[in-house]
C-alpha cells in the first residue's frame, strides 16, 4: 500500500486550492512509477489535471517546443486557485523563454491566486517571470521553489518533512502568517562569517529579497533579459550531478558578472550526486566555499535544506525576508507574508 499524504497537508491543499494542474515543460517522464504514485497520492486529496503527460514526449523533452510552450501559456486560462506543480525537471524551458506571453501568464496567476511550484529546470521559468516583473515594475506572483510530482510525491517513501514544509508555506501564504525555515550551517561557514569577516558581531540579522534556485540555470541566464537583478539580495543555490570544480566555475562566472558581489548573502543548499575523483586530492565543496568567500563580502552559509533531495523546504521566490544567524551555527529565514500582494 502506498503511504498517503498526511491529513494536515490534505486539509491545507483542499482549503487553499481548487485543483492541482501539472506542468510538463522540461524533460519527458522517465520515472513512470513515480508519476503514477504521485498522481495516486495527490488525486486522493484534490482533483489533479495533466495526467496525459505520463506518455507525452518528443526526443528528450516532454513535448515539442510548441507543445511545451502551450502548456505554459495555458496557465492564462486558469480562473480559480490552483497549485501548478512541475512534473519533473531536466532541460527544456530555456528553449522557449523568448516565446512566452508573460503578461497573460502573470495576470492569470495573480487574479486566480494560484501558485507555480517547482525547482531544477523550473528555476529558469520562475526567474524569467521575476525579471519581467522587474522590467514592468509589477509585484511578482506566487512562485515557490518546492516539490514536484515524480521525484517528491512519487517517491516510494514519502518524505514527511517535505510535506510539513509545503504545508507551512501554504498556511503562511493563505493565512497571512510568517513563514520560518531554520537550519544549521557548518563550522566552515561560521569561521568565514565570524572570524575572517570580523565586522560581523556575535549575532547578525539582515533583510533582503530571497531569490535563486538551480545554479546551472542561474549561471546560464547571465547576460539575458531573463535574470532578475536583486542588488543586496539573498541568493539561494543548489545543483545536482555537478562536480565541485564545475560549481566553482559557475560561481566565478556569477562573481565576474557582479551577481554575487551585489548580494548580501549566499546560501548553499544541497549539491548532490557527484563523485570525487583521484585528481581532486581532497578538493571538495568546502574549498569552493572558501574560494568564493575570499573573493566577496557576502555572508556565506550552507546546509540549507533544499535541492534535489527528499527532505526539502519550500520557499517563495522574490520576496523580502529576514535572515538571522549566530556563532552557534543556527540560521533562520523568516518571510512576513503581509508582503504578498495579489493585486
Amino acid at each position: 500500500m502506498i503511504p498517503s499524504i498526511p491529513n494536515s497537508l490534505k486539509n491545507a491543499l483542499t482549503i487553499s486550492f481548487k485543483k492541482i494542474q501539472l506542468i510538463a515543460c522540461s524533460g519527458r517522464v522517465v520515472n513512470q512509477s513515480g508519476f503514477e504514485i504521485g498522481i495516486e497520492r495527490l488525486a486522493s486529496t484534490i482533483p489533479v489535471f495533466g495526467t496525459e503527460f505520463k506518455n507525452s514526449g518528443y526526443q528528450r523533452f516532454s513535448g515539442t517546443d510548441e507543445e511545451r510552450l502551450a502548456v505554459i501559456e495555458n496557465i492564462a486560462q486558469i480562473t480559480e486557485p490552483t497549485l501548478l506543480m512541475g512534473v519533473r525537471g531536466g532541460y527544456g524551458i530555456s528553449r522557449i523563454l523568448h516565446q512566452i506571453n508573460y503578461d497573460l501568464v502573470l495576470k492569470a496567476l495573480k487574479n486566480s491566486r494560484s501558485v507555480l511550484s517547482g525547482h531544477s529546470d523550473f528555476t529558469a521559468l520562475q526567474l524569467a517571470i521575476l525579471a519581467w516583473c522587474q522590467q514592468h515594475n509589477i509585484f511578482p506572483p506566487s512562485l515557490w521553489q518546492g516539490p514536484m510530482l515524480c521525484a517528491d510525491f512519487g517517491a516510494e517513501h514519502l518524505n514527511l518533512k517535505m510535506c510539513t514544509a509545503l504545508e507551512a508555506i501554504i498556511a503562511s501564504q493563505f493565512n497571512k502568517t510568517p513563514l520560518q525555515i531554520q537550519w544549521k550551517t557548518s563550522e566552515v561557514c561560521s569561521k568565514i562569517n565570524f572570524v575572517n569577516k570580523s565586522k560581523i558581531d556575535s549575532e547578525k540579522k539582515l533583510n533582503a529579497v530571497v531569490w535563486g534556485g538551480n545554479l546551472t540555470l542561474i549561471a546560464h541566464l547571465i547576460g539575458t533579459p531573463y535574470l532578475p537583478q536583486y542588488d543586496g539580495g539573498i541568493l539561494i543555490i543548489e545543483d545536482v550531478n555537478e562536480h565541485p570544480y564545475r560549481i566553482e566555475r559557475m560561481l566565478w562566472q556569477l562573481l565576474h558578472s557582479n551577481v554575487i558581489k551585489n548580494q548580501k548573502a549566499i546560501i548553499f543548499s544541497e549539491f548532490t550526486h557527484w563523485k570525487p575523483v583521484e585528481q581532486d586530492h581532497g578538493y571538495g565543496l568546502n574549498n569552493v566555499i572558501d574560494a568564493i568567500a575570499s573573493a566577496c563580502d557576502a555572508i556565506i552559509l550552507n546546509g540549507f535544506p533544499f535541492g534535489h533531495v527528499a527532505e526539502k523546504a519550500t520557499w517563495p521566490q522574490g520576496l523580502l525576508a529576514e535572515l538571522a544567524f549566530n556563532q552557534n551555527e543556527e540560521c533562520t529565514l523568516t518571510w512576513d507574508n503581509e508582503l504578498i500582494d495579489f493585486n
